[in-house]
């Protein structure tokens, strides 16, 4: 049985999906409401969210996405600006290679099969975005492609995978808290749904690593998920939640689960 748990919960809105949707903003609650069917009146969404001061857009699903600058409801291309930050990304590792080949003294044929032999379960966000989203429906009906995809482009170095003859395995995003903030989150004081407490759990740089979201088909692969985190972070802790998210579940470094 396939095994979804899921923290990162930036929508509470599950419904079929439409190609145009209607994007609601009130700066004063700094809220967001997206009417997936774009045909929710103002006043029905002032009855079910509480506000009345609503900025309000039309975005394309395809390939539009909201967001608010200085207090005021945009939309952008997200496929285009996800393109700008993928060649940002490519131009600077590049640069990296022409370092590595100078300073190596390699000729373009060794500095390629260099690159091959360090080329392991190679994969683009687009690719693991595709595999998350159509691959769980549960997880489709609580968010929209594009904000899977913008979340991961702008965590990758938070992601962890694994892909086995062309399958994944697992897919993981984490962040890294501090004492205090993983201490609220033992607590139950966070609201995961609240896109600030994301935010702020996303740039944290602490010693805590807590898992936003597991996607995996078995146990052993989050071990093997866990190995691949504590090569790479050295945390003190290591935690997610359960399916249902009723307990915390914490991974000793010696190698014993326990419950919150």
């Amino acid at each position: 049985m396939r095994i979804v748990i899921l923290l990162v919960m930036l929508l509470g809105i599950s419904r079929e999906c439409f190609a145009l949707q209607r994007v609601y903003y009130d700066n004063a609650t700094n809220k967001t409401v997206i009417d997936i069917s774009a045909q929710k009146t103002r006043e029905q969404i002032n009855k079910e969210f509480g506000a009345k001061d609503w900025q309000e857009i039309t975005i394309e699903e395809d390939i539009e996405a909201p967001r608010v600058i200085n207090g005021q409801l945009t939309k952008y291309n997200y496929i285009e600006e996800n393109k700008k930050i993928s060649g940002e990304r490519a131009k600077q590792l590049k640069q990296k290679e022409t370092q590595i080949k100078t300073k190596l003294n390699l000729s373009d044929k060794e500095l390629e099969s260099l690159k091959e032999v360090l080329k392991v379960n190679s994969v683009t966000m687009l690719e693991l975005c595709d595999y998350i989203y159509y691959n769980y429906p549960n997880l489709k009906e609580k968010f929209q492609r594009w904000q899977i995809l913008s979340l991961l482009d702008r965590n990758e170095d938070k992601i962890i995978y694994l892909k086995e003859r062309g399958i994944f395995k697992l897919a993981s995003l984490y962040v890294m808290l501090t004492d205090e903030t993983y201490q609220e989150l033992l607590e139950g004081k966070l609201d995961l749904r609240d896109r600030q407490v994301l935010s702020k759990m996303l740039q944290e740089k602490g010693d805590n690593a807590h898992a936003l979201y597991i996607l995996t088909n078995g146990f052993n692969n989050i071990r093997k998920g866990i190995r691949i985190l504590i090569d790479r972070e050295h945390p003190k802790t290591i935690s997610w939640y359960n399916p249902n998210m009723s307990k915390i579940m914490n991974y000793k470094l010696g190698g014993k689960l326990c419950h919150k």
